[in-house]
């Protein structure tokens, strides 16, 4: 399942390396899931996608203790391991209500999309819609800022000086529209508000690779013909 428009090869400067962020790539949709480690090896779990026993692995070899999952929208390709890492760490499930008709029909979905692979559909122990926009999760400052569009409940995390915006912008294109729950005109708003936040800030998709975002800003054509619109 592609979940953005290409516009081609573009150059970035090269990923600032920052020891705290694990990116594992899984699934087939190429899915990037991030582990965030903070003090006393605690970390977060960002997006886990369709391979837990890759994503325990990276957990393992880093040394990190999960303490929560976070999620940037429902779609099946970035929830596929979150029930299983929830009971294997015993650990809660932070996403925004707005998802939860997506959430439900994960399976329906990737179905749709040619996976044979059954997704265990989790449930939200914590939903963002009912948190203030700054939310502490152990040792962890976590804000979120509400970006639908791709979904009707998909959100932007800004975790230190990294930004992950899910499916809403990649580094070369933007989130789909043509999914269900897609809105074009809500998903331009939304990425308005993605590039009023601070440029230094490295914009971790959840496909692809990660760039500075006033680089983006700068270099993504399709952006700038959304916002402009």
């Amino acid at each position: 399942m592609k979940l953005f428009i290409s516009a081609g090869l573009s150059r970035f400067r090269s990923e600032t390396v920052q020891n705290k962020v694990k990116r594992i790539v899984n699934g087939p949709w190429r899915q990037n899931c991030y582990l965030i480690g903070g003090k006393d090896d605690a970390a977060l779990i960002l997006d886990p996608g369709s391979d837990a026993p890759l994503i325990e692995e990276g957990i393992e070899d880093a040394g990190f203790k999960p303490i929560a999952i976070i999620n940037t929208h429902a779609h099946y390709d970035h929830i596929g391991a979150v029930a299983a890492l929830m009971r294997r760490y015993d650990i809660s499930f932070y996403m925004h209500g707005g998802d939860t008709d997506i959430l439900k029909r994960a399976n329906t979905y990737r179905r749709i999309f040619g996976c044979s692979t059954e997704v265990e559909v989790p449930e939200i122990t914590h939903d963002l819609a009912t948190f203030p926009t700054e939310i502490d999760i152990g040792p962890f400052r976590v804000s979120w800022l509400a970006t639908p569009g791709h979904t009707p409940g998909s959100v932007t995390f800004t975790i230190d000086d990294d930004l992950f915006p899910g499916d809403t912008l990649f580094c070369d294109s933007v989130g789909r529209t043509d999914l269900p729950g897609g809105d074009r005109t809500t998903l331009t708003m939304s990425l308005r508000r993605v590039t009023e936040r601070l440029p230094h800030l490295m914009l971790r998709p959840g496909h692809g690779p990660a760039a500075v975002l006033g680089d983006v800003i700068a270099s993504n054509k399709i952006l700038a013909e959304a916002i402009a619109a």
